[in-house]
């Protein structure tokens, strides 16, 4: 009966058990640590999105984090422990001071994130209770889910974020998409074919056997029209980026032999 007639923060704060039947989102508005540590298998996870574009949710409500936070965040999420994510970060100077910088960040980072005083979302230099869209990517990724990938993959990872680890990440899970939906296709029937060809050149544009194969399949499906607007623009593509023409096998797709 309390939710109702008393306001969380007319509570006693000796008792933080009258505070239980409250909605666990005003709890942790509330800031009562004490509350809050009752509570903390009901708190819900922090959503993180990394793949396409940089967000994160607490409560349905964007965080706002500055740069470093933000790296920080994407090196936990790409598995990267302290020692890795110090050298990341402040890779010119030494170890010590590597280390001051990162205990200073972290603190600052759980004041973002946990404002309410009790350890939630960062545990031990890593990140917990969270839910993130590269995590649903990976799992596709190894259940061979070509189409699940399609659903969730966008470049770039983490944008706005200019690190090694996330340069060599970003690639890494490139290559591992790329060759998904190369394989999914020899399955595949056209109409589904078509789209995962098109998101493989959509991310390398470059690559010509997947242009020749959609253009095969195009012109089988009766889009001749549309296979010769792909193929005259990968020929302006080419003939800008590397100075040559389309291999003739690329031609010859289009023509159908």
């Amino acid at each position: 009966m309390l939710p109702p007639l008393v306001p969380l923060e007319e509570l006693p704060r000796d008792r933080p058990e009258l505070a239980d039947p409250y909605p666990i989102a005003e709890v942790l508005r509330s800031g009562w640590a004490v509350a809050v540590e009752r509570r903390l298998p009901e708190v819900p996870a922090l959503e993180v999105a990394l793949v396409g574009r940089f967000v994160v949710r607490r409560l349905g409500d964007e965080v706002a984090l500055t740069t470093k936070h933000r790296e920080m965040l994407a090196l936990m999420v790409l598995g990267h422990d302290r020692d890795a994510i110090a050298e990341a970060l402040w890779p010119e100077v030494e170890r010590r001071k590597q280390w001051n910088n990162l205990h200073v960040q972290t603190t600052l980072l759980r004041r973002a994130l946990e404002p309410w005083g009790v350890s939630t979302y960062l545990d031990g230099g890593g990140l917990v209770r969270a839910d993130v869209d590269l995590g649903r990517l990976r799992a596709a990724l190894d259940a061979g889910d070509a189409i699940g990938c399609a659903r969730l993959y966008r470049e770039p990872l983490a944008p706005g974020i200019d690190l090694p680890p996330l340069d060599e990440a970003r690639a890494e899970l490139r290559a591992r998409v790329v060759a998904l939906w190369k394989s999914a296709v020899a399955k595949a029937p056209d109409t589904e074919a078509i789209d995962l060809l098109e998101r493989v050149l959509a991310v390398e544009p470059l690559d010509e056997g997947a242009l020749a194969d959609l253009l095969a399949r195009l012109v089988r499906a009766g889009r001749r029209h549309e296979a010769r607007r792909r193929y005259d623009a990968f020929a302006d593509l080419v003939a800008r980026e590397l100075g040559l023409p389309p291999l003739p096998s690329t031609a010859a797709a289009l023509e159908g032999s």
